[in-house]
């Protein structure tokens, strides 16, 4: 990948990895928890900020959430790592895993009255491989030949890249005539949309809300829920009031309320592990993080679960590795330091450190959870004779402290992609001075880690990242700390099973059987 977009890549990623109009037309800008007069619309909570609905230069995950619901991949990957058609039909592999050719199909139109050709899957991924915001999931990508009288794709790459369809995942297919007529002069879309998905933009009010209305042209047929109203609503607790007021069906939170909700039966509730990992970076560039042992003992010290009750109201899970269960060729590990306060001393003695260690400042950023897990874990240090001080910092000044090096220790989080490979920007050499904020430099993991990306044997390649992660847990580079979980409660009237990836509202739809009876 060329200098100039690595750096374009880790300043959109660095915007992110802390927080996770029209329809074919120009851009404009209550009671019971259900009642059978509503169930041809849905009401979504937005969490966070939506900033567009340009499939490909989007930054923030509300942003792909809403994308999702107008715009289609060639394939999805549910939670399970499974792949899906959606608008190819098929695909085949090189013997050398250095193409993969799609067919698409004959019935996928745009809202414009477009027919889907395989000039527009072309056009769509060479877009994404222009993109910042995308590249990172089809960096391989070295050419793409369209056959429209075949109705076939061709993309070529520059190794071979077993995780290409999950990185296709994220490369939404748009219309190019439809683009070149509505992008303005930086080649954005902005709130102009046209999708072969379910739902079309109605309209939306900046920082409010996004209406989208069903597509009456879609392929699979008229829609359960003809209208989807997205409602940004930031604050938990007012977004609490508003769902058990049932002015919304389906609600993402991080609150202490959320046993109340669990065991309220109006409501389904579900927690799931997230692809999201927050850790603790160590400089080692920098003393004493230069010492293997002081690394060592530092992540003897740390009790995960004490950081969660306190930093997360519970709502994580405990994690020793960078990677988890919902990405490609995962690989689990043993652990080789796990809380053990006693070890830690004893490490910290064979440093040379036995009457105790002041290691600075700890960087985390200002009124975040991030902070509140750095003061737990601040104090657990101490406990063991490791002392700090705390300095909170703005997001992005944190951010070019850590990619520049200008850190001993800090608090950081970041949403994986979905494929091992991702491994990488933690410990690659290639990626020091963006996301291996480490440092960490070693010839024999680089070698290591482009073995395994590009292994097509899959079970060899779990083995691979089996053993990788096991010689990088050993060397101590990072201290993970937990995945966030995702609490996600519904109108218990939805037919609605809730997931971590980008979710697809077309499937839901309200049980009127249960409400008539009600």
């Amino acid at each position: 990948m060329p200098k100039t977009m690595k750096r374009l890549l880790a300043a959109a990623l660095a915007l992110t990895m802390l927080l996770a109009c029209t329809a074919c037309s120009s851009d404009t800008g209550s009671g019971d928890t259900a009642s059978a007069a509503d169930t041809s619309n849905l009401n979504i909570r937005i969490p966070d900020a939506f900033a567009t609905l340009d499939p490909h230069n989007w930054s923030l995950d509300t942003d792909f959430t809403l994308c999702f619901q107008i715009y289609e991949p060639l394939y999805s990957v549910d939670d399970e790592t499974n792949e899906h058609p959606v608008l190819a039909t098929g695909y085949t592999v090189a013997d050398d895993g250095m193409s993969y050719t799609f067919t698409l199909r004959d019935d996928a139109y745009f809202t414009n009255g477009e027919q889907m050709t395989a000039s527009d899957v072309k056009f769509s991924i060479e877009r994404a491989v222009a993109s910042a915001y995308l590249n990172s999931n089809v960096s391989t990508v070295e050419a793409v030949e369209a056959d429209d009288a075949a109705n076939t794709v061709v993309v070529t790459l520059s190794e071979p890249t077993p995780g290409l369809i999950e990185g296709l995942s994220h490369v939404l297919i748009v219309n190019q005539k439809y683009v070149e007529e509505h992008q303005d002069e930086n080649g954005m879309l902005g709130f102009n949309a046209c999708g072969t998905g379910p739902y079309m933009l109605k309209e939306y009010t900046q920082d409010v809300s996004v209406i989208m209305e069903a597509n009456p042209d879609y392929r699979e047929g008229a829609l359960a829920v003809d209208t989807l109203t997205f409602q940004l609503i930031v604050d938990e607790n007012t977004a609490l009031t508003a769902f058990e007021a049932g002015e919304l069906d389906i609600a993402r939170f991080n609150i202490s309320a959320w046993d109340r909700l669990k065991t309220d039966d109006r409501f389904g509730t579900a927690e799931l592990t997230t692809n999201h990992v927050t850790y603790m970076i160590m400089n080692l560039n920098q003393a004493p993080f230069d010492d293997p042992l002081v690394r060592e003992a530092i992540a003897c010290a740390v009790n995960r679960d004490d950081i969660i009750t306190m930093a997360m109201d519970g709502m994580a899970t405990p994690t020793y590795t960078l990677v988890t269960s919902l990405m490609t060729s995962y690989a689990d590990i043993e652990p080789d330091y796990t809380y053990d306060p006693d070890r830690a001393r004893e490490l910290l003695a064979e440093a040379g450190y036995a009457d105790g260690l002041d290691i600075g400042q700890i960087q985390a950023p200002s009124g975040t959870y991030f902070a509140d897990a750095a003061v737990v874990l601040q104090q657990q240090l101490a406990e063991v004779g490791i002392t700090s001080t705390l300095q909170e910092l703005e997001i992005n000044t944190l951010v070019a402290n850590a990619m520049s090096g200008n850190f001993g220790m800090c608090a950081m989080g970041q949403t994986n992609t979905y494929d091992m490979s991702w491994v990488s920007t933690y410990y690659g050499t290639e990626h020091i001075g963006s996301m291996n904020m480490a440092g960490y430099s070693n010839p024999d993991v680089d070698a290591k880690l482009q073995e395994a990306s590009t292994c097509m044997d899959p079970e060899e390649r779990v083995s691979l990242y089996q053993a990788l992660l096991e010689q990088l847990d050993e060397e101590c580079i990072y201290v993970p700390l937990f995945n966030k979980t995702l609490c996600i409660a519904w109108n218990a009237n939805l037919n609605y099973t809730p997931t971590v990836r980008a979710e697809r509202f077309a499937d839901v739809s309200w049980n009127t059987t249960t409400q008539e009876g009600a």
